[in-house]
């Protein structure tokens, strides 16, 4: 009976200790992991269709005739910003947008995008 308890405080503590890392997985290298993971919440690319309708219509009124990138949405989805990448010639701009569609900025963005610069030479 005394072996019982013993295991059962082994385990309680094993699962505590566990679940004290952000994921609650016992990975050896939780570090690396959780680095992974805080990227991830910093933003998260979606698609077109994912985002909101009135952001959908900004994006597609001010990126009219230039090539759409990555969509990345920033925040939770009620107090989200969107950001979209395109490009103007050999310029990749970013334009941010509200969740209610409001136009918060569009910039030159000067860190030019590989994969945008052959989606823009097709």
């Amino acid at each position: 009976m005394k072996m019982h308890w013993i295991l059962a405080a082994i385990l309680s503590v094993a699962v505590v200790g566990c679940s004290s890392n952000r994921h609650g997985s016992s990975c050896s290298s939780c570090s690396s992991c959780c680095k992974m993971m805080n990227k991830q919440d910093a933003g998260m690319m979606v698609t077109m269709d994912q985002v909101p309708a009135p952001v959908k219509a900004t994006i597609l009124k001010e990126t009219a005739g230039y090539t759409l990138g990555d969509v990345e949405q920033e925040g939770k989805k009620d107090k989200a910003t969107y950001s979209a990448d395109y490009m103007v010639g050999s310029d990749k701009y970013e334009l941010k947008v509200a969740a209610d569609g409001t136009l918060l900025s569009k910039k030159l963005d000067n860190k030019k995008d590989e994969k945008m610069e052959k989606g823009a030479a097709k």
